[in-house]
């Protein structure tokens, strides 16, 4: 999903990325994909922050009230 982001934006990297949450494996994947691009230089290095977030409804990361 790193991949198709950093595609669809032309090559740039999203100042925040949002992403939702289950397991929170999909966020350090993403994480990880900007940082692999932005080592072999696919990516010029910039400030970058990816979130998590998960509806109240459904809390698999932490327990709603």
């Amino acid at each position: 999903m790193g991949l198709e982001i950093a595609e669809q934006l032309g090559w740039k990297l999203p100042r925040h990325t949002v992403v939702p949450m289950a397991s929170g494996s999909l966020l350090t994947k993403i994480h990880k994909a900007y940082q692999e691009f932005l080592r072999v230089g696919t990516l010029n290095p910039a400030p970058f922050s990816v979130h998590g977030a998960q509806a109240s409804g459904c809390s698999p990361i932490a327990g709603g009230q």
